[in-house]
């Protein structure tokens, strides 16, 4: 065998009048940072792309933000890995064994085309890749996911056949989250991974709980309203109370970790504001009684004067769901409705027929339903023919809530000025 060529470089020094040899180096190859945060970025560093911290930032205790990039970091499983996996194709041995609907692969293609109308409706500037990421770690999110994109698939199925798996999709992952979100709940310990798992798992959860199902019927007559006695008559409505209790126990993973710093940051709660602690004074004297239980009636009343002026665009949702968040957390407004208390009824009616203006796909049956449902209820209760000034007053509060779904809104100046 030949030997390997010796390969040299010389080098000339003409002011001496020399030159030297030495033996060639191969240069070792350098791969530029593409996709690194824009803190190492400005200081024109390598970054290492952890996500959601890289190791430069976390040393330094810095903010670490990644821009929109076309290659995904290494901790983001890519699509293709997505789709190969055993939790989207159905063939892990510890889950079903039986695909159930519509399958998990169609369903995950349907969520990457869905997902613009979800960051615009609830989910912010979270990325796809990453919700998907962290719900192969989590399963039950990755279940909520899947369940989400069989609703919509089922609102939009006109062929009876398709209709029913995706209602069966539908039912089968959103009944495979709710299991796994409760196992998760239940556990002693809380890390961030899970705590953002949980968040959006509960976000989608709500989305669903609105999302309207065909056997529950289409008339006002079939609402939880109608229906006295049925210990799940307003499930919908208690699983939109417990998002705040969470986000209260999350409080300390809202660092710079976690893939919702979006929800949290200072710009983003700028747009909530506080609504003006005035109300119109029929409101006043209708909500503000001296009895305790009735007391709490006063700040969702406040709410609700406020937002019904603000214009029901894609950025101003989250000011009209405000109203969940000023109900009292020891579930008393609830148990209001349930014991079919009129004012009670009559605030979530009113926040219902707000809803109504906005008519996405996951709420608009659900929302006009229940809204209408509350008008007939306590106009068959006569509340308007009742004598004296309780009379007048509900006359007022019942026009009220037959406009409240119009924009620009509407005011009735033959009654009370408001």
């Amino acid at each position: 065998m030949s030997p390997a060529p010796d390969f040299r470089v010389l080098s000339f020094q003409p002011q001496q009048g020399k030159s030297t040899a030495r033996p060639y180096q191969k240069r070792r190859t350098h791969h530029k940072s593409k996709a690194g945060c824009h803190a190492c970025k400005a200081k024109r560093v390598k970054c290492d792309e952890a996500r959601p911290l890289c190791s430069r930032c976390q040393q330094n205790s810095a903010r670490c933000r990644y821009g929109s990039v076309t290659s995904r970091p290494p901790s983001t499983p890519p699509i293709s890995s997505l789709c190969q996996s055993p939790a989207v194709t159905g063939i892990d041995p510890s889950r079903e064994p039986i695909s159930c609907g519509t399958p998990r692969l169609v369903l995950l293609h349907h969520f990457q085309n869905l997902f613009p109308e979800l960051q615009l409706h609830i989910l912010g500037r979270a990325s796809p890749n990453a919700i998907l990421g962290l719900g192969l770690a989590r399963p039950f999110l990755l279940d909520a996911v899947l369940s989400v994109a069989a609703s919509h698939l089922r609102h939009y199925h006109t062929i009876p056949e398709s209709h029913h798996e995706s209602r069966v999709a539908e039912h089968f992952h959103q009944a495979l989250a709710v299991r796994g979100f409760r196992s998760a709940l239940a556990q002693s310990t809380l890390d961030q991974q899970t705590a953002d798992a949980l968040v959006l798992t509960c976000m989608l959860l709500n989305l669903l709980a609105f999302s309207f199902n065909d056997e529950d019927g289409n008339k006002p007559e079939d609402s939880w309203i109608f229906r006295r006695g049925d210990p799940h008559q307003l499930g919908w409505f208690s699983l939109q109370l417990g998002l705040k209790p969470l986000l209260a126990a999350s409080e300390k993973f809202r660092g710079c970790n976690t893939m919702l710093s979006w929800m949290y940051e200072p710009s983003h709660n700028s747009k909530i504001h506080q609504p003006d602690p005035l109300l119109p004074a029929h409101w006043e004297s209708f909500f503000n009684k001296l009895n305790s239980d009735e007391s709490i009636l006063l700040e969702p009343a406040r709410m609700l004067a406020w937002v019904r002026n603000a214009e029901p665009r894609a950025e101003s949702f989250i000011l009209y769901v405000q109203f969940i968040g000023a109900l009292d957390m020891n579930y008393r407004f609830h148990n209001m409705l349930e014991a079919r208390d009129e004012r009670a009824i009559w605030l979530l009616g009113y926040w219902l027929g707000l809803m109504c203006r906005f008519g996405w796909w996951w709420m608009r049956t659900r929302v006009n339903r229940e809204w209408r449902a509350v008008y007939l209820w306590l106009d068959q209760r006569g509340v308007r023919e009742r004598p004296g000034e309780e009379g007048r007053v509900w006359r007022v509060f019942m026009s009220e809530l037959e406009r409240v779904g119009c924009w620009p809104r509407q005011v009735d100046k033959s009654t009370f000025t408001i």
